[in-house]
């Protein structure tokens, strides 16, 4: 088994945008390439705190 870890950042005030087109886009398209995901995890790091998504 392979297992890849991703990271989306965002601009600030748009990490809802992106948690939205995950759960009505990305997931959908993921199942057809039988890619599942193990998790999600939305962080705040770094100097500026930028926003992210890691899956």
């Amino acid at each position: 088994m392979i297992y890849e870890l991703r990271i989306y950042y965002t601009i600030p005030g748009k990490l809802m945008a992106l948690n939205d087109r995950f759960d009505k886009h990305l997931l959908k398209i993921w199942e057809r390439f039988e890619i599942k995901p193990v998790g999600f995890w939305t962080t705040f790091f770094g100097e500026y705190k930028k926003p992210c998504i890691t899956c």
